[in-house]
């Protein structure tokens, strides 16, 4: 059986295809017609480690659904079924085959419960002197390794609300980060500790500074210095789980990544007005072991407030500067909702 690179979302895999074809003809799944084709042979060890990263749950989802939703390889569930259904045969373990409903094996299931009893133990428990060799002991000190660079050629935003009509324009210097002496919690920083929150592009800026219909604001466009690059800890990356494979233990990269969706979940969630600040704690700690630890610059992160958006938390903010600021004025806001 022949597959061609349209059957695939992962990039890595589109490519490994292109790259190495057996032939040009029909692809026995997606019957794409004169498209580069590999015999599905060929990629069946990857797919195999992967498999095994799984064991049959009563309660679970089909191994074939599991796979796609955790890591979107396949161009669609009816693609991923097809393929998965023709590798099966080369499973050695009879308790698994293409419609076994499964969820991942317990030891990487706990990282849930890792990451669940550390967030209760810092906001209840034990606080300032944490155990951070146990920490290193999950592999928490290799989770934040990999970085983004940013430079002077990536634009980041901020905004801040005008709370007097028909206010001027701020100038730069107050569109930084606030004092240490009035910084209040957040998702990133702690109390007292300020950091530069910026977004990638104006519009999620006033998403979240949460501005209503007619606000004006200011919104500052900011630039990493000339000569300077900020190594940031990306929580928006999508795993290449193929392109991993052969260079790394797919086992622990699988570790990592479930681990790191964890705390990105955490990391993207809405401040509400009822939130306990306590929530804050682990993610704060999050960010503290990775400024300090990791020696990064700062975070990306999806943002929750608007679809698509992404943040960044800059640790150092002697790396960048306020290039210019202009005046909004929101002309319009909608709101979705549902029942409960």
């Amino acid at each position: 059986m022949f597959v061609c690179p349209h059957c695939f979302n992962d990039l890595e895999l589109r490519k490994y295809i292109e790259t190495n074809p057996s032939k040009l003809g029909i692809c026995n799944y997606c019957k794409n017609a004169h498209v580069p084709l590999i015999d599905v042979d060929e990629i069946a060890d990857f797919f195999i480690e992967l498999i095994y990263l799984f064991e049959p749950k009563e309660n679970g989802e089909e191994i074939s659904l599991k796979i796609q939703k955790e890591w979107d390889l396949f161009n669609g569930s009816e693609l991923a079924s097809l393929i998965i259904s023709d590798l099966a045969k080369y499973l050695n373990k009879s308790s698994l085959s293409a419609d076994t409903k499964v969820d991942y094996v317990p030891e990487l299931l706990q990282n849930i419960d890792q990451w669940r009893e550390f967030k209760e133990k810092i906001r209840t428990k034990k606080r300032f002197l944490l155990d951070v060799d146990k920490l290193e002991e999950l592999g928490w000190d290799i989770l934040f390794n990999d970085v983004v660079e940013y430079t002077k050629d990536i634009p980041l935003y901020r905004a801040r609300i005008h709370y007097d009509e028909l206010s001027d324009c701020l100038p730069c210097d107050k569109m930084g980060a606030p004092n240490a002496n009035i910084v209040g919690n957040g998702r990133a920083n702690p109390i007292g500790i300020p950091y530069l929150y910026l977004s990638k592009d104006i519009t999620t800026t006033f998403y979240e500074t949460k501005a209503l219909n007619k606000d004006e604001l200011s919104g500052a466009e900011f630039r990493v210095l000339e000569g300077k690059t900020l190594s940031l800890v990306d929580f928006t990356e999508v795993p290449k789980i193929f392109g991993a494979f052969g260079s790394v233990n797919l086992f622990f990269y699988v570790k990592k990544i479930l681990l790191k969706k964890l705390i990105s979940i955490d990391l993207s969630k809405p401040i509400r007005r009822y939130d306990s600040e306590l929530d804050y704690i682990p993610t704060q700690f999050i960010c503290e072991y990775i400024r300090v630890i990791n020696e990064a610059d700062g975070i990306v992160f999806n943002s929750s407030l608007h679809k698509g958006g992404v943040n960044v938390v800059v640790f150092n903010t002697d790396k960048v500067a306020c290039k210019e600021v202009k005046k909004y004025v929101v002309d319009s806001t909608s709101l979705t909702y549902r029942t409960l």
